[in-house]
């Protein structure tokens, strides 16, 4: 086998080593740095030479933005979770919301924005209640809350996957949502008559329709950091580093003001999701590798 073809089966080897790692529920950052040091040993060059490659690919601009990025969205949903934000947040829109139908697609899309732990059992309460109102079975409203959950991973551009392929990729985020989002509407609208079109609503509670003052007021404070960091970012063009950090200050401002206490060294060491950060800066160095191997 001459050496080419040993690349090529070493990189064909690797790559089937990480999805099995990652299939078997081992971490993005084991996987990864395990396929580092397979494809080290498959490019056959002296040792020093790969810590340098290592090393251009974890300080190299991209990745320390893409890392910093990763640890400000999972760091800002932590923190709204912390500080009460998000169930105040989803309470307020459950009340505005006028319709069970309306509000089980909102609900755990709202929740798919936010990378935090436990996604899925923050939503299910919410969509358990509304899916009784739409009588929907168990099955059912477990499907409905995975199907819309993820939904919005195709616009949201705080979800991981879009911001690592934008990097991988050099393509523009926005740009990127602007033709991933088709699917995402797709998804939606398939997921609406696949689980919701049939179903007929019951009575619901006072508190669901309730477009009071108070409830709009409740959703713009408690969703002040999201929103802003949104608006930065798609309508001011500002880096989601920047935009992500300033809806991070805005955060910590009204935590303070409402007098809760942000105990800095919890947040420092639960907020950010360190392991996904190591995933996408091992998944920048395995790119670094691979260039060299196409060299």
């Amino acid at each position: 086998m001459d050496f080419i073809k040993w690349q090529l089966f070493g990189l064909i080897f690797t790559l089937i080593t990480i999805v099995v790692l990652v299939t078997k529920k081992r971490p993005l950052y084991q996987a990864m740095f395990i396929g580092i040091i397979m494809l080290s040993f498959f490019l056959g060059k002296p040792a020093n030479e790969v810590i340098i490659l290592f090393w251009e690919g974890l300080i190299d601009k991209a990745t320390l933005e893409l890392v910093f990025v990763v640890g400000l969205v999972t760091l800002l949903s932590w923190l709204l979770k912390d500080l009460g934000f998000l169930e105040h947040l989803l309470d307020s829109l459950t009340s505005i919301l006028g319709s069970a139908k309306i509000a089980v697609i909102f609900i755990p899309a709202l929740i798919g924005i936010f990378p935090v732990m436990g996604g899925a059992a923050i939503s299910a309460p919410l969509v358990d209640v509304l899916g009784d109102k739409l009588g929907l079975s168990k099955l059912i409203k477990t499907s409905v809350n995975m199907v819309f959950r993820h939904s919005v991973y195709y616009f949201s551009p705080f979800t991981s996957s879009l911001i690592l392929l934008a990097g991988l990729t050099k393509i523009e985020l926005l740009v990127l949502i602007k033709y991933m989002s088709p699917l995402g509407v797709i998804s939606i609208v398939s997921g609406y008559y696949l689980y919701l079109h049939g179903a007929k609503e019951k009575e619901l509670d006072s508190k669901i329709g309730s477009r009071s003052f108070d409830n709009f007021k409740k959703l713009l404070f408690y969703g002040a950091p999201l929103f802003i960091s949104l608006a930065l970012f798609v309508l001011f063009n500002l880096s989601l580093l920047i935009s992500l950090s300033i809806g991070l200050l805005v955060a910590l401002f009204l935590g303070k003001f409402l007098g809760k206490k942000v105990e800095l060294k919890k947040t420092i060491r639960e907020g950010p999701d360190y392991y996904l950060m190591l995933g996408i800066a091992g998944i920048m160095i395995f790119r670094f590798l691979l260039a060299d191997l196409k060299s």
